[in-house]
């Protein structure tokens, strides 16, 4: 359990730190595309860092984390039961 916690925060600091740069090297400048990225790939960090890009990318953010529980807690009963996880 220790060691997800470790990776969780360590991915969460790795979006805040690179999303931009990476999205801005793709040609990708839209906030609600930064937001949703943060939030799908990092998590609560990662929508703590759109906060600072404004109010819709924080709504992204948000939704990027929601949606991210939804099919975390669909997908993971499946992939049990199939004896996956």
């Amino acid at each position: 359990p220790s060691l997800a916690a470790i990776f969780a925060i360590a991915g969460g600091v790795t979006v805040a730190v690179a999303a931009r740069p990476v999205l801005n090297r793709l040609g990708i400048r839209d906030r609600r595309a930064f937001g949703l990225a943060a939030g799908v790939a990092g998590s609560g960090i990662g929508a703590a860092e759109a906060v600072a890009q404004g109010p819709e990318a924080t709504a992204y953010a948000a939704l990027g984390v929601g949606l991210t529980a939804i099919a975390t807690a669909l997908l993971v009963p499946i992939l049990a039961g199939l004896g996956l996880v």
